[in-house]
């Protein structure tokens, strides 16, 4: 799975996903929408049928473009762990 960001305003899921099918077959796509507006927030997730082409997706994105914005993919951010000192904190 993969960040897209940078998604126009008025692009839809299936615009984002008919730029990014250059890089392989997408299983899914996902705009995040704000809850109170229905409107989405200009970013989503998009999942490939396999890692090498989420990869490659990352790599090659360079002139990738939706409505003339630049695409920006990337992984997604990974939940943070909590910082050593307040893990250890929790075994007192």
């Amino acid at each position: 799975m993969v960040y897209v960001g940078n998604i126009p305003w008025d692009a839809s899921e299936e615009e984002v996903m008919q730029e990014c099918s250059v890089f392989g077959h997408i299983l899914s796509f996902n705009l995040v929408r704000d809850k109170e507006t229905g409107k989405h927030r200009g970013f989503g997730f998009m999942e490939f049928a396999d890692e090498e082409t989420a990869l490659s997706s990352i790599r090659n994105q360079k002139g990738l473009f939706c409505r003339r914005r630049p695409l920006r993919i990337d992984l997604p951010a990974i939940a943070a762990a909590p910082p050593p000192a307040a893990a250890a904190s929790n075994y007192r």
